[in-house]
């Protein structure tokens, strides 16, 4: 199934699945995969809400276990916004001195594979000078930046002849794992109760 979502949020699944099969006596596997089969089930959208319930009070329970790892995507969070909040000023002060558009898309369609990717984790003289000359070389930025919690996360395309990325760099985090995954299984469960609706 990990071709529906994440390998991380198929583990999830497997170990969701049990437990929802013997509460709700139907497959979250199925349930995720193929709605409709449920069709017939009157009580269906009222299981639909309980199953999101417990899947979400597992997940807290996965990350009450991960309290280190918690602390540390904190600090590492608030770092990140910090560098976000310093390379977004730069991008936008110098594409208003060359008159390059900086936007804030809903999604840009592009071969991703041709990226090249720069991840930084710090602001030095050479990052900002990297920075201006992608946008200098840029037919418009794309501000990409996305919350944790409360945190921005920094993520700009530059577009030109040859497409450039630079992210803020959050360290690995097996919060960010789980969280991932609650936000894929909440779209999931919500998508299966539209379709049952429909």
């Amino acid at each position: 199934m990990a071709e529906l979502w994440s390998d991380y949020t198929d583990m999830m699944v497997g170990e969701l699945e049990a437990t929802v099969k013997s509460k709700y006596n139907l497959s979250l596997k199925k349930l995720l995969t193929n709605p409709m089969q449920f069709a017939d089930d009157k009580t269906v959208s009222v299981k639909i809400d309980n199953i999101k319930e417990d899947v979400n009070k597992y997940l807290d329970d996965v990350v009450g276990q991960l309290e280190e790892e918690r602390k540390a995507l904190e600090n590492n969070a608030v770092k990140s916004d910090s560098l976000t909040n310093q390379l977004n000023q730069r991008i936008s002060l110098e594409a208003k001195q060359v008159n390059v558009p900086v936007i804030k898309p809903y999604a840009v369609a592009r071969d991703e594979t041709r990226d090249e990717i720069v991840y930084v984790n710090s602001v030095d003289s050479s990052t900002l000078a990297l920075i201006d000359k992608l946008t200098n070389s840029s037919t418009f930025v794309a501000d990409m930046t996305y919350k944790y919690k409360d945190y921005n996360i920094g993520v700009w395309f530059f577009s030109g002849q040859k497409n450039y990325v630079v992210s803020v760099a959050l360290e690995p985090n097996p919060v960010l794992n789980v969280e991932g995954s609650r936000t894929e299984l909440n779209m999931l469960i919500d998508n299966a109760k539209e379709i049952l609706k429909g």
